[in-house]
């Protein structure tokens, strides 16, 4: 008796946690980056003291998270209720501890994927784009003098991580189209690509390489195409499901008919042993 006193009071549990998310979190993109707004419109702005601002909304062990990383430092809650449809209302508690943060999304361009991000109680109401609408946006970086002494700003590196700087290069390089590319911007192209030898990538970082294998193709200069396709290679699991996800959704400005976009399925049975 005791025993299916236990057990009924754990299968109770379980359905009442699982009650309190009533929202649809899987309909909301998991990589969101804030943008600001400046002279060229809502930009990637990178600022030189704190970084940029983005979040994670992720599904783990049967819990929902919600991750604030790209400045100073990492937050994470865990999400105990989510309600709503048109806004969505999410109620976590700080990882590690009983305190309370409520957040709050809504659309503000479903087609551009734009979202607002609010946080109640904190100087925090933005718009923030998916990660795989960032291409859209101009990336900017505040100048290191603009916060620290000249001698301080000797040799580091625009982004942290050598993601970043391939998908600040990248955005702006379709951004304005262009044929050709700065020096600078290929040395550090090239640069961030062999740091990325070796190591393991998530998908939405191999979609940012099959993009670059696409699209980054400065005159004279192959060197970018093939060391991003490399990395696919190396990756090939998680490279087949990134490539699935891209052709399951082209942007507006590609076409199934019209190269690079057109040769994704290549570069897919290539990947699958199929070629």
């Amino acid at each position: 008796m005791i025993k299916k006193l236990f057990f009924l009071a754990l299968l109770l549990n379980a359905l009442n946690t699982t009650a309190q998310i009533t929202a649809d979190l899987n309909s909301i993109p998991a990589d969101w980056t804030k943008l600001t707004e400046m002279e060229d419109g809502l930009v990637v702005y990178n600022t030189c003291d704190g970084g940029n601002l983005r979040l994670k909304l992720y599904k783990e062990k049967n819990k929902w998270y919600l991750l604030s990383y790209g400045q100073q430092e990492d937050y994470l809650f865990e999400v105990k209720k989510a309600s709503g449809t048109k806004t969505i209302v999410l109620d976590g508690v700080w990882d590690g501890s009983d305190e309370k943060q409520q957040f709050s999304f809504s659309w503000t361009d479903r087609s551009k994927g734009l979202g607002r991000w609010e946080a109640k109680g904190w100087d925090w109401d933005h718009t923030f784009v998916s990660l795989w609408d960032e291409v859209n946006h101009l990336h900017i970086v505040q100048p290191c003098k603009e916060c620290w002494e000249e001698e301080e700003c000797g040799g580091l590196d625009d982004y942290y991580e050598p993601i970043d700087g391939i998908r600040a290069i990248f955005a702006n390089y379709v951004h304005y189209g262009e044929s050709t590319d700065s020096d600078e911007n290929k040395a550090i192209m090239t640069k961030a690509l062999d740091k990325l030898k070796g190591k393991k990538l998530l998908q939405t970082d191999l979609q940012l390489l099959a993009g670059v294998w696409m699209y980054y193709d400065p005159t004279d200069f192959d060197a970018a195409n093939k060391k991003a396709k490399a990395l696919l290679i190396a990756n090939k699991s998680e490279s087949i499901r990134a490539i699935k996800y891209m052709i399951g959704h082209k942007r507006d400005w590609e076409s199934v008919d019209t190269a690079p976009y057109s040769e994704l399925p290549l570069l897919l049975q290539e990947l699958e042993g199929k070629k």
